[in-house]
């Protein structure tokens, strides 16, 4: 088993990411208009987001938190200003 493979992609509800984040949706998608969050992806009337970018955006805050640099390689959007 390779160990190095990255993990499967699984996509999240719009409900379970305002969940994960603690943020209503006008925020989400205000995030998204200012670069700022992770765009989601649409499948017909279905809004989703990628649940390793969610992960990685709430990584992010975290490091901004603590005065740390976000990992660049990795890095899809801006902290959020406190």
């Amino acid at each position: 088993m390779d160990t190095n493979a990255p993990p499967p992609l699984r996509l999240i509800s719009l409900e379970e990411t305002e969940r994960r984040v603690d943020k209503r949706k006008s925020f989400i998608y205000q995030a998204i208009r200012d670069g700022r969050f992770p765009r989601p992806v649409k499948i017909g009337s279905s809004t989703s987001f990628v649940e390793s970018e969610v992960e990685d955006w709430i990584r992010d805050q975290i490091a901004a938190r603590d005065g740390l640099q976000a990992r660049p390689a990795k890095r899809r959007h801006a902290p959020v200003a406190a």
